[in-house]
Parts: structure tokens; C-alpha cells; sequence
């Protein structure tokens, strides 16, 4: 009966894959893209790993071929690492050093987090095959590929680093790369890796020469760690380090402690992968009792450690047991045994120092040129963030002089539309005030010539009603004043506004002729009469009756009746206009003076200034005007204050 219930087994497990298998293909098809495939391979293979590794490589292999390589290489590298990782887990370091070559093949150089990653997991292997020099290579790859940023692969390298330098005995730079991991696994509180850099550590200062005393403060450190995190397997290797340590520093009794507590948990006794740690805490005890000069206790380990550490090659803890075996047998007095483990003992040390000094030579020249590696690509850096920070001050220039310039377009381009909004303005605005000029002079043309005649008429017949020796009454000829005192001043004020009116048409020219200016004198003397009596004021002309000048008859003749006209009108009554005409090294010299207090000043001003105020009277409309055509005749006009007198002189060139 037997043979059929295992034939029978046999054939429900092949059912029982064959069901799987079939279900297996059926979520695969459900997967949409290769990092979809990528994932439920890892899940579905480490489900699986312990129970039935070769159902985890067959779900891997049908991922895999579920890929192609040309079109997604990172995926397809991916998942050739998980087949690496699962023989990682299983100790298979052979196959697992097979598959990560094979995916650092399809990996793109792109990913060089990924690429790192894989170096590491290589070194680990080597280390696991004790190849320590070759791991140490794979560690220093996987940083030069693993950037700078990196949080999680590069720590964990620096401590994979850290414990190989401890195990070729380069103490000082152990110490140093599980520092530079510290701070990291802190950030992450990923207490395990935090434990283990403590521990080793505190494994490199026991390890240096002479003891480090502080190596104690690492491994409680590291104990107090470990108990946060439950991990039982760093608190046992707490023990046997704190026995070591406690052992060197002579501390006998607690070194027994722990070694015996590391001893008696039977941790290290359940599996075959902890063999180096029972020898590493049987040699101690060795060591321990042998100097406590318990020798029978010292005999027992040395039976247990010795055969063992023989039988596994590890000669690194074979060379200290022999040490000890040559103490111990000496002082046993078993000399021919004691010689036996001295030639032992000389081997072993010769051919340790040799392994060790090569590997620390070696991983010596690998640190220098990790860190020469490491300033060239500082120096590549900096240049590449000088380089671009200049090219970004050039773009940022660019890009502000082109800012610039638009932001000047735009104001030129409003300033345009301004200046030919302005000039269609001042355009509309010349052409309206062209407009109300020439109706303006148009009025005052008409005012002057429509007016000034039948004023003038009338005036001529009033002067003739005196002249026909018409009798009229004291009333009738104090009308008659008025009335030829007012058309008087009207008559004056339209010669003034109809030369004004040419004068602003540009039209206003003299036409100089050789003029009697007696006779000119008179004529307004006669004119001004009507004036002088209503205002009973004098008026004095005094002139050489023979004087003849060149200049305009008319213009002169207005010059001197706007001048007196406004002697009369404003100085004060009863008192004296002289008017003096002479000439004066080749000039034609008028003086008009009287009692007045003079032009006011805002007057003046605006004579000066040669414009007028809107609110202008008819006063300084006549200076104006007098001005005028002074400078017409190219000469100059004066106003000299006196004590008591106010004269007005204006002089005309011959």
C-alpha cells in the first residue's frame, strides 16, 4: 500500500501545480502594463518562496517572458533581479551572483539608483562567499553609481562598507562609514540598520589597538536600539560583543556574564548559518576561563571550538583559539601538544597577516580612489552648477533686456499714439484758432472801418457847430463837450482797435515818409482840446516848427494821442500835460509827462513781457499798441518817474 498512497501524493501535487499554474496565467492576462507584471511577480513569488521556490521561479519566468526586453529594459532587468533576490534569501550566492549580472546587463545606465542597488546586493554576496576584497569592490561600484540624494540604498551601502573594513581590520575607516549611516537610518528610524552600525562600531573599536574603552557605550547603544525594535538576533550579538569587550578591558566577571547569557539562549544552536557566532563565543570563554586559570572549563571549549572552526576554515578564529590552546596546554604541562599548536598557531598567523595586509592594502588604494573618484565628480558638479547658473544669469539678462525692450516698444508705441493724438489735437486746435483769428480781425476790421466813419463824420459836425457861430445855450454847450468828448475817445479807441487788428493779422506795416511834425503835433493838440477842457487840465506842446522826420504820419500820430489821451485821463485834474518833441543825436525824442503817479505796475509787467492779461483795459490795450509801433520804427520806449512827475519818452531812429 505504500507505493500507491506516494504515487498518489505525487499526483495530486502535479494536479494541484497544474491548477496553479493555470490560475497563474489567468492574473497575468489581467495585467496592463509591465510595471503591473513586475509587481504581481514579486508578490506572487515571495509568497511562494520557502514552500515552493521553483513555483516562485516559474512565476518569474512567465512574467519575464511576458516582457520584451528592447522596448521596457528597466522592468525586464526588475524582475531578473527578483530571481537574484529570492536566491539571495535562500543563500544560493552563486545563483543569486548569476542573475544580478544578467540584470546589470539589461539595466539602462539611466537608472543608475538601480544599477547601484544591484553592485550592493553583489558585494553582500562576495561577502557572504568571504571574499572580502571582491565584496569592498562591489560596495565602492554601487556608490559611484547610487546619487548623491539617495536616502535609503546608500546608507545601507555605507554600512555594508562599514563591516567588511571591521573584518580586515581597517578599524578607523569602519568607524567612519557606519557614522555617515547613522544619521540616515535615524531620519528613517529604520532601528535595525541603526543597531548594526552601532554594533560594528563598537565591534571596530574593541577591534582596535589599543581597546578603544568607548566600544562599551557603542554596544549598549546598540543594545537599547535593538530592544526598541524587538530584534532579538542584534541583542544576542549585543552579548557576545559586550562579552569580548568587558574580556579585553579585564573585566573577567561581566565578560562571563555575557558570553554565557549570549551561551544560554540557544539562539545561535537552532541554525547552521550561525556557526561563526558559537565559535566566536566558545574562543571567548576559552580565552576567559584560561585567564581566570579555571583550565578544566577552558579545556571543554577548546574541545568544542577547536574541531569546528577547523572543520568550517575559519582561520581568523582558529588563530586565536591555537593562541590560547598553546597557553593553555603549556601551563597544563602538555608540552608536545602546546608545540603542536605553536606550529599551528606560526602558520596560521602568517598566512592571516598576508590575507590581511592584502586586503588592506587593497581596500586602502580602493578608499583613495573612491574618494578621488568622488572629487572629480565634486569638481564636475560644481563646474556644471557654475556653468548653469551663468547660463541662467544669461537667459535671466536675456530675458530682461527682451523685457525691456518690449516694455519700451509699448511705451513708444503709446507715446506715438500719444504725440499723433496731440498733433491731430493742436492740428484741430490751429486750424479753429485760425479760424477764430480771422474772424476776429474780420470783426475788428469791420468795427474799425464800419464804425469810424460815420463817428468821425459826426465828430466833423460837431466841431462845425462852433465854427457857424450858432448860439447855444450854457446847458446845450455842455452837452455838446460831452458828446464831442465822448465820440473823441470813441474815434481814438476804433484807430486803435483797427491797427491792432492788422497788427495781429501780421498785416500792421509802417510806411515811413518824411512827415512835418509840427504840423502831426497840432493836429493832435487840436484833437486832445476837447479833453483839456472837460478834464480842466493844460495841455503844452512845445516843438520846432520846422522839424521834419522820416517814420509813419499815422503811426506817429496814434503814438502821441494814446499817450496824451491817457496823460489827460489819468493824472489828476488841474494840473499840466507837457509834451516836448526834440531831437537828439540822430534820434526823434518825445516826452509826455504829467503829475500822475505813473503806469501800474501790472501794466508794466505785461509790457515787459510783451503779452496781455485777459481782463485788459482799454488803457493798456493803447500802451500796447504804442509799443507796437514803436518797435515797429525800430526804437525804444521809457517810463522815467520823477519826483512829482511821471514822463513817458520813446525815441525813433532817423
Amino acid at each position: 500500500m505504500k507505493p500507491y498512497a506516494t504515487l498518489l501524493l505525487f499526483v495530486s501535487s502535479l494536479l494541484s501545480y497544474s491548477q496553479d499554474t493555470t490560475e497563474i496565467l489567468r492574473q497575468l492576462d489581467t495585467c496592463q502594463t509591465n510595471t503591473a507584471i513586475k509587481n504581481w511577480a514579486v508578490q506572487n513569488s515571495r509568497a511562494h518562496l520557502w514552500e515552493h521556490p521553483e513555483f516562485s521561479h516559474f512565476v518569474l519566468a512567465t512574467a519575464l517572458s511576458r516582457v520584451n526586453p528592447k522596448q521596457d529594459s528597466l522592468m525586464y532587468s526588475k524582475i531578473i533581479g527578483e530571481h537574484a533576490i529570492l536566491h539571495a534569501i535562500r543563500m544560493e550566492t552563486d545563483s543569486n551572483l548569476y542573475y544580478i549580472d544578467k540584470a546589470l546587463a539589461h539595466t539602462p545606465h539611466k537608472d543608475s539608483t538601480n544599477i547601484g542597488y544591484l553592485y550592493r546586493n553583489k558585494g553582500v554576496a562576495y561577502n557572504q562567499k568571504d571574499q572580502f576584497n571582491r565584496a569592498i569592490e562591489e560596495q565602492y561600484n554601487a556608490l559611484r553609481w547610487l546619487p548623491y540624494t539617495d536616502s535609503v540604498y546608500r546608507p545601507l551601502t555605507y554600512l555594508e562598507l562599514g563591516k567588511l573594513l571591521y573584518k580586515i581590520d581597517n578599524n578607523s575607516l569602519s568607524i567612519s562609514y557606519c557614522e555617515k549611516a547613522i544619521p540616515y537610518f535615524e531620519k528613517m528610524e529604520d532601528y535595525h540598520d541603526l543597531c548594526a552600525c552601532y554594533n560594528t562600531i563598537g565591534l571596530a573599536m574593541i577591534n582596535s589597538s589599543p581597546i578603544d574603552p568607548r566600544c562599551i557605550q557603542m554596544e549598549h547603544m546598540s543594545r537599547r536600539v535593538a530592544k526598541i525594535a524587538g530584534d532579538t538576533m542584534n541583542i544576542n550579538n549585543n552579548n557576545i560583543n559586550l562579552g569580548i569587550a568587558h574580556l579585553q578591558l579585564g573585566n573577567l566577571d561581566s565578560s562571563a556574564y555575557y558570553l554565557h547569557k549570549a551561551e544560554n539562549t540557544g539562539y545561535y544552536f537552532k541554525h547552521d548559518r550561525f556557526v561563526e557566532q558559537r565559535l566566536v563565543i566558545w574562543a571567548n570563554l576559552l580565552g576567559l576561563y584560561l585567564k581566570k586559570e579555571d583550565y578544566e572549563k577552558a579545556v571543554y571549549y577548546a574541545d568544542l571550538v577547536y574541531p569546528v572552526a577547523k572543520e568550517n576554515e575559519f582561520n581568523f578564529i582558529l588563530e586565536h583559539v591555537t593562541a590560547s590552546m598553546v597557553d593553555l596546554y603549556a601551563e597544563l604541562g602538555d608540552m608536545t601538544r602546546a608545540l603542536n599548536y605553536s606550529t599551528e598557531y606560526a602558520t596560521l598567523v602568517k598566512e592571516n597577516i598576508l590575507m590581511s595586509n592584502t586586503e588592506l592594502f587593497n581596500s586602502m588604494e580602493r578608499e583613495i580612489q573612491e574618494r578621488i573618484y568622488r572629487k572629480e565628480l565634486e569638481i564636475k558638479e560644481r563646474e556644471a552648477s557654475l556653468q548653469n547658473i551663468k547660463l541662467n544669469n544669461e537667459r535671466n539678462l536675456l530675458y530682461t533686456g527682451v523685457g525691456i525692450l518690449i516694455i519700451l516698444l509699448l511705451v513708444m508705441f503709446q507715446l506715438y499714439k500719444l504725440v499723433v493724438k496731440q498733433r491731430k489735437e493742436a492740428s484741430e486746435n490751429a486750424m479753429y484758432l485760425n479760424e477764430l483769428n480771422e474772424s476776429k480781425n474780420r470783426l475788428f476790421s469791420i468795427i474799425g472801418h464800419d464804425l469810424r466813419g460815420p463817428i468821425g463824420n459826426s465828430l466833423f459836425l460837431l466841431k462845425e457847430i462852433p465854427q457857424r457861430g450858432d448860439s447855444l445855450t450854457p446847458g446845450s454847450l455842455t452837452i455838446h463837450e460831452n458828446i464831442q468828448q465822448g465820440l473823441t475817445e470813441v474815434h481814438g479807441l476804433l484807430e486803435n482797435l483797427l491797427l491792432w487788428s492788422r497788427d495781429q493779422a501780421k498785416d500792421l506795416k509802417v510806411r515811413k515818409s518824411d512827415v512835418d511834425i509840427h504840423a502831426i503835433a497840432m493836429q493832435c493838440y487840436n484833437l486832445m482840446s476837447v479833453l483839456e477842457s472837460v478834464r480842466h487840465m493844460k495841455l503844452s506842446m512845445k516843438v520846432d516848427p520846422h522839424l521834419f522826420w522820416r517814420l509813419d504820419a499815422h503811426a506817429y500820430s496814434t503814438i502821441l494821442r494814446n499817450l496824451i489821451s491817457n496823460a489827460l485821463k489819468y493824472a489828476p485834474q488841474n494840473t499840466e500835460v507837457n509834451c516836448t518833441i526834440y531831437v537828439e543825436q540822430d534820434f526823434l525824442v518825445t516826452e509826455i509827462c504829467d503829475r500822475g503817479k505813473g503806469i501800474p505796475d501790472h501794466l508794466l509787467k505785461e509790457l515787459n513781457h510783451k503779452s496781455e492779461t485777459g481782463n485788459e483795459k482799454l488803457g493798456g490795450m493803447g500802451l500796447k499798441l504804442v509799443q507796437i509801433l514803436v518797435h515797429q520804427h525800430g526804437g525804444t520806449l521809457s517810463f522815467e518817474p520823477l519826483e512829482n512827475r511821471f514822463c513817458i519818452v520813446f525815441k525813433i531812429p532817423r
